[in-house]
């Protein structure tokens, strides 16, 4: 079987609607969802995953845009983002919060290997989905850490987008 992941990373802005975040333009959002439903298209994509939790719809966003992209090809779909209680068995702490005598840069790299954690989880999602080859969307800082972990796992790995944005007119 060839396991194929194609990857793009965003700004989660894109991703979904969300008041945590700055509003984003119809327009953006149209682009984005032409942009993965090109990259779908062009590569025979047969699922769909991203970083999110079902979850967190009911929270505090109302959609999910590949997700609708999904359902308008016809293919599947999976929120790839291990529930709190599963993160949590990985090693993954809710909240840090800087030590005392601890630099701000310490402090970021403590945080950015804590958030790497949930990496681990999609890999079981995508795993369990397992329809090849398969789109999938993160956060931007996600893609290198993310790329070496597929590798890792025996699954090819091709970067679309290291970091897509709307390019503003």
């Amino acid at each position: 079987m060839n396991r194929t992941v194609f990857l793009i990373g965003t700004d989660h802005k894109y991703q979904h609607n969300s008041p945590l975040y700055e509003e984003v333009s119809i327009e953006a959002i149209d682009e984005f969802k032409d942009y993965i439903s090109k990259v779908c298209c062009d590569n025979d994509i047969e699922g769909i995953g991203e970083e999110f939790q079902q979850t967190d719809l009911k929270k505090d966003r109302e959609r999910s845009v590949p997700k609708e992209i999904a359902l308008n090809l016809k293919i599947c779909h999976k929120y790839c983002s291990p529930s709190d209680d599963e993160t949590q068995m990985l090693g993954w702490q809710p909240t840090l919060y800087q030590k005392r005598r601890e630099s701000i840069a310490e402090f970021d790299i403590r945080d950015w290997e804590n958030d790497k954690i949930k990496e681990y989880g999609w890999i079981q999602n995508i795993l369990d989905l397992n329809r090849w080859p398969l789109l999938f969307i993160c956060g931007s800082k996600h893609i290198n850490s993310f790329t070496h972990l597929l590798s890792n796992s025996s699954i090819k790995v091709h970067v679309v987008n290291e970091n897509w944005e709307h390019k503003k007119k």
